[in-house]
């Protein structure tokens, strides 16, 4: 576990519990007190908690307002399992695209412990990424999309066709056996197959429940779809169906 998620999960705990005692999280972390008290003085730094002796309350502003500060977790648990699952095929000094989504802010919590270059469009995940010191984050410009969480236009299509990526994750909407992984927004169609044009491999994660199910427009074809990620909430015969086209499929477990 790299420090960013260990706070993650504490501010999880902050959120439900209103205090916290820095002794039990340092058994439950396996890590000094020490530690965790340098990362409650993170979140006060923030405004987010005040510390006390032996322990730290969540601030009555933050509960009242259910706030999501820039350390909360915005990945569920089966989210994480995808993204640590595709963070474990890369290598030290591969140079990777990620995309926008959950899922691809799910990755990047998994790559601090990597020496990696990471261009991404998605703010969400530049913003987890920006806390590894072994990662060489690039941010591609364009026109902010609330929907995406990142940046998305001809502006962004164009940075990064001067790339040539080790791998590309990409983050679908759906994805159907005859016309392979789509989503609602034509532009980031057409950024998501500008992505897989730049790269030598590529890796599609994708929730369990949205195998076989089509959006509006097509950004990847199934000839070119290599690796998919995906969740135990998959439907079996839609992996076996997937498995018989040649494409590796990875249960997250």
């Amino acid at each position: 576990m790299t420090s960013y998620e260990r706070r993650l999960e504490i501010f999880d705990i902050l959120r439900e519990n209103k205090t916290v005692d820095v002794n039990r999280l340092a058994d439950h972390f396996g890590v000094s007190t020490m530690t965790i008290r340098r990362d409650l003085a993170t979140f006060e730094k923030e405004g987010l908690i005040t510390t006390t002796y032996g322990g730290a309350v969540l601030n009555r502003e933050v509960q009242e307002l259910d706030a999501a500060p820039s350390l909360q977790s915005k990945v569920d648990l089966t989210a994480r399992k995808i993204g640590s699952a595709a963070c474990r095929r890369l290598t030290n000094g591969d140079t990777v695209f990620l995309d926008t989504g959950s899922l691809a802010v799910a990755a990047a919590l998994s790559m601090g412990e990597r020496t990696l270059t990471v261009v991404t469009n998605s703010l969400d995940a530049a913003n987890v990424l920006r806390n590894f010191p072994r990662v060489r984050l690039i941010i591609a410009p364009g026109v902010f999309n609330d929907v995406r969480g990142g940046m998305l236009g001809s502006h962004t299509i164009s940075f990064l066709r001067q790339f040539h990526f080790d791998a590309t994750i990409l983050c679908g909407e759906y994805l159907d056996t005859s016309f392979g992984l789509s989503v609602e927004d034509e532009t980031d169609a057409h950024l998501k197959a500008t992505a897989i044009d730049c790269a030598a491999s590529n890796i599609i994660l994708i929730n369990g429940q949205d195998l076989g199910r089509t959006a509006f427009a097509q950004a990847v074809a199934w000839r070119r779809i290599q690796s998919i990620i995906t969740d135990e909430n998959a439907d079996p015969a839609m992996l076996d169906a997937i498995e018989k086209r040649g494409v590796d499929v990875e249960i997250a477990k």
